[in-house]
């Protein structure tokens, strides 16, 4: 198993330029073409900006963490692995974000 701590003050939701770039890269074109279309049709009904879905960067992370296991030839992919985020205090209380992901192999 694999952590990796992310600052929550570094989550944030794409911008527009955001999401082009991050369509450029061959393991994310397809995931945000679709929730790009999902999202606008879950969002063409909303009256106010403050009720829409969006895109954030750490979705797009999560996503990108496990397309990249899936195409690590390292990895076991017929074993259980997964990318998840959980919020977990931190001694100061504040919330943290973690990503696990869970492979055969023994160090990633």
């Amino acid at each position: 198993m694999r952590s990796i701590n992310i600052d929550i003050d570094s989550v944030h939701f794409l911008s527009h330029d955001e999401v082009v770039k991050f369509a450029s890269s061959a393991f994310l074109k397809d995931y945000i073409d679709q929730m790009v279309a999902k999202l606008g049709d879950i969002n063409k009904d909303k009256i106010t900006i403050l009720d829409e879905r969006k895109l954030t960067n750490i979705g797009i992370f999560r996503y990108y963490m496990d397309a990249w296991i899936e195409a690590n030839p390292d990895i076991n992919t017929n074993m259980t692995h997964m990318v998840r985020h959980t919020t977990r205090p931190d001694r100061y209380a504040h919330p943290d974000l973690l990503l696990l992901g869970y492979s055969g192999v023994g160090d990633l």
